[in-house]
């Protein structure tokens, strides 16, 4: 997904662009910034990690992400979106509401891919990610770029304290810990 990634800010954005990675993005980003570091101009990490099998997990009790070890791919088909982020995905897409591949848009109000896509995610963010040996805790001193690495408190999907291999490993770098921030589970919720 890195290589992707390189491709597209190659044709888009002329070879070079900041990057904002987010959950399962930002594990892409510090892969591109690992192996096409020329790519990126600043980089953003948010809500992520850095792998391997010794960063904190989160709460299965708590919540059940789609891109986590343990999850239902078919749940993960359909994520619901806030009313706020409803008519920005609109002006994202377009107004006759079709996503990248041209495809109608449903009018319900949730982001639609197909159960394959999601079940790759879960792979690729599960053992690929997660398991010994993966991840890049271990490379992250190659990441060049000045960095923000971004975190929420409240954050059960990938819980704040994983910045901590980031800050260790990321020579440039900037933090930002929202205090009243996170991805909290509908059953956490007050």
């Amino acid at each position: 997904m890195a290589n992707d990634t390189a491709q597209l800010i190659d044709q888009v954005a002329g070879g070079k662009a900041d990057v904002l990675g987010w959950s399962m993005g930002g594990y892409i980003a510090q892969e591109l910034a690992i192996a096409h570091p020329d790519t990126i101009r600043r980089l953003v990490l948010a809500s992520t990690d850095c792998g391997g099998p010794d960063h904190a997990r989160s709460d299965p009790t708590r919540t059940a992400h789609p891109h986590r070890p343990g999850s239902d791919p078919g749940r993960a088909a359909q994520h619901p979106l806030p009313a706020q982020s409803h008519g920005r995905r609109n002006r994202v897409v377009g107004r006759d509401r079709r996503d990248v591949r041209g495809e109608r848009l449903p009018a319900a109000r949730c982001l639609h891919h197909p159960p394959a896509t999601a079940a790759a995610q879960v792979q690729a963010s599960g053992p690929l990610w997660l398991g010994k040996g993966h991840g890049t805790c271990d490379r992250l001193g190659r990441i060049t770029q000045a960095t923000l690495i971004a975190s929420g408190v409240n954050d059960v999907v990938v819980p704040s304290i994983n910045r901590h291999a980031l800050i260790d490993g990321i020579r440039r770098y900037e933090v930002q810990v929202y205090r009243h921030a996170g991805t909290p589970s509908s059953s956490s919720r007050a």
